[in-house]
């Protein structure tokens, strides 16, 4: 598996704003893990209050190297190799997590409900 991704600032339709702050515009890392020609997607959304940032989300990404992995590799398992890696970044991590559930759902043709077994 190849991980791939990229900064990106989402332009929002409307202001958002809570008690401290607006913004009309949000940071976030697109990733990309890519299997046999088959990609996944997810995000790494960065709010203010997870105090992390697109560099320091890119700068973990990079650390991360997919190549010893399958399709067939449980994902519980990729993930416990990625929080091993280091401790918080939460958001890259997340954004992993959800692209691997992207691309297992698209190979084996389930919707992530049914791959998690719920009805």
């Amino acid at each position: 598996m190849k991980l791939t991704f990229k900064p990106y600032n989402l332009i929002l339709k409307h202001t958002f704003s809570i008690a401290n702050y607006s913004r009309k515009t949000t940071p976030i890392v697109l990733v990309q893990i890519e299997y046999n020609g088959v990609i996944g997607y997810g995000e790494a959304s960065l709010p203010q209050y997870l105090g992390e940032t697109q560099d320091s989300v890119c700068t973990f990404l990079r650390k991360v190297d997919l190549s010893r992995f399958n399709i067939q590799t449980n994902i519980a398992e990729i993930m416990l190799y990625v929080d091993a890696i280091e401790n918080k970044n939460t958001a890259a991590k997340a954004a992993i997590d959800i692209a691997l559930h992207d691309l297992k759902g698209k190979v084996t043709h389930q919707s992530v409900r049914e791959m998690l077994g719920i009805k």
